[in-house]
């Protein structure tokens, strides 16, 4: 792939530290891996789309672009059937204009209503502040009464996700992923296909430079795109098999809580019962003076706990 449409798609899906990890170390990534961050990290949609075909044009592997191909068709398809009418179904919207404040639900008949809900929402509650931090959902959910047990099924058939300025984020559609983007007839069970030496698109993991190291302060946006602090924890850096990092979120009442006065409390309440796997792409290293004041007693708690009653370190 050329190089300026490589930096572009790197800059569009991956972290600073992860391009500069790429950069420096001169890491050779693959048209193939391009599009896989294309499709799983890319912003939002219309950017996907756009990365999407970018490198179904430029590139010189077959594989690649016949699975860009795939992937476009799916990402139109996924959208095509939420917003198509469907007998017996209805859209539900939930609007969140914080992430603490409250769920507003309304329901419509068709998609557009469902987006008309919106506008309107924020129109009659003047003092609502909907931008990029906001959150709306539109779901499309079948509604029927069951005349038996056997007619009994979930009623959730997809859904898009938008922030609060409307840019469309990701469209979900119920089973059309084992359509379009997998391989045909394909009956693995899940441990043969963790052992497959040709595992499907949905199941690879990107071939990226591990640039975290044990007990690096990092950042990364939650899905609100909101800013959270965490600390990495690297068990070993010659093993990496996962597409995400253990992290510790660095939350002060949880990490600074006096309970913790044990090796097993440390294990049991902090690194087994707080921690989350981030992925690689969405991660920034960055320093602790770079914390929070929170964040930062938090972060100097973790540390002192962790030389105390982690052993294995």
């Amino acid at each position: 792939m050329d190089i300026i449409i490589q930096n572009q798609i790197l800059e569009a899906t991956c972290s600073e530290s992860l391009q500069n990890a790429i950069r420096q170390i001169k890491f050779e990534i693959t048209d193939f891996d391009l599009l896989f961050l294309a499709h799983r990290y890319a912003p939002d949609y219309d950017t996907r789309l756009d990365l999407l075909s970018i490198i179904e044009s430029n590139t010189k592997d077959k594989t690649t672009k016949e699975q860009a191909i795939k992937c476009i068709a799916f990402e139109k398809e996924k959208l095509r059937r939420l917003v198509d009418s469907e007998e017996n179904c209805i859209f539900e919207v939930k609007i969140k204009e914080i992430p603490d404040s409250w769920e507003e639900r309304y329901l419509a008949k068709t998609f557009d209503g469902a987006l008309k809900k919106v506008k309107y929402f924020s129109e009659y509650y003047e003092c609502t502040k909907m931008g990029a931090n906001s959150r709306f959902v539109i779901a499309k959910r079948r509604v029927v009464d069951e005349i038996k047990i056997d007619d009994f099924d979930e009623d959730w058939r997809g859904e898009a996700t938008y922030n609060g300025n409307s840019v469309l984020l990701d469209v979900l559609y119920e089973d059309l992923e084992a359509d379009l983007l997998i391989k045909n007839n394909c009956d693995l069970n899940e441990q043969d296909c963790r052992v497959c030496k040709d595992p499907c698109f949905t199941s690879r993991i990107p071939n990226l430079p591990r640039f975290l190291k044990n007990l690096n302060v990092i950042c990364y946006n939650d899905y609100y795109g909101i800013k959270q602090y965490a600390v990495a924890f690297v068990f070993n850096e010659n093993i990496e098999d996962d597409a995400c990092a253990y992290c510790i979120p660095l939350d002060k009442d949880r990490i600074c809580n006096k309970s913790i006065r044990s090796e097993k409390a440390f294990f049991e309440k902090l690194i087994f019962g707080m921690h989350k796997h981030i992925e690689y792409p969405r991660i920034d290293i960055i320093q602790e003076t770079d914390l929070p004041k929170d964040a930062q007693k938090a972060y100097q708690n973790l540390i002192r706990l962790n030389e105390r009653f982690n052993k294995i370190q």
